[in-house]
């Protein structure tokens, strides 16, 4: 079976605060870039 999977732009400013928060705020950017290999 095959599924399409469409990400909204909200979805994706979401995904994108996200991993901002990620990098800046805990000073990770490896984890912010695993997130995003993972959602898109």
């Amino acid at each position: 079976m095959s599924y399409q999977l469409y990400i909204t732009s909200t979805a994706k400013h979401d995904i994108m605060r996200a991993t901002d928060y990620i990098e800046f705020s805990h000073k990770n950017p490896d984890a912010a870039e695993r997130l995003l290999d993972v959602a898109t």
